[in-house]
């Protein structure tokens, strides 16, 4: 059926839930005071912080070393802004969401997304040739930490409400 050389889905799958009950098997991992609100709750005041900074900064934080203004990377920048503290009003707004399963879906788009965005991060740090600031070595840093969290709360800790049904469950 399969050639020993090719990966199907299916074994990729069982290999990632037997890491997660090992992982749940662990009760120093699963004791923990972190739990869902105060991810969501330290994740959007930190977005709704950074959105609003990078929305206003100003053109000179857009110079390059020649002096020259970048008009393209400051729109950029402002948009991504726009977006983070948008997540940032939403995450804080449904934290107290009772729905176990959207509850489940946020904490899994939010591991990926950090995480992704982190590596990416990482990935420039140690491909440009001239390096980045600490600024942006923070910023990574705290990405990762985020998107662990999340993974973290959807991962490793048990959580009760993803294990009951909505109000609406058919």
């Amino acid at each position: 059926m399969y050639d020993q050389d090719q990966i199907s889905s299916h074994t990729i799958v069982a290999t990632l839930l037997d890491f997660q009950k090992q992982l749940q098997s662990n009760d120093a991992l699963k004791n923990t005071n972190i739990d869902l609100k105060l991810v969501m709750r330290t994740h959007g005041i930190i977005s709704i912080l950074m959105g609003f900074i990078t929305f206003i900064l100003p053109h000179s934080a857009y110079k390059s070393s020649e002096g020259n203004y970048n008009h393209m990377a400051h729109e950029y920048v402002r948009l991504y802004g726009c977006l983070t503290l948008t997540i940032g009003y939403f995450v804080y707004a449904t934290q107290d969401i009772k729905d176990g399963r959207l509850m489940r879906s946020i904490s899994e788009t939010f591991a990926i997304c950090y995480i992704l965005q982190s590596l990416t991060m990482f990935r420039a740090q140690f491909s440009n040739p001239n390096g980045h600031s600490l600024f942006h070595w923070i910023i990574a840093v705290l990405f990762l930490f985020i998107g662990f969290s999340y993974g973290y709360i959807r991962l490793i800790k048990k959580m009760k409400a993803y294990e009951l049904p909505s109000v609406n469950d058919d």
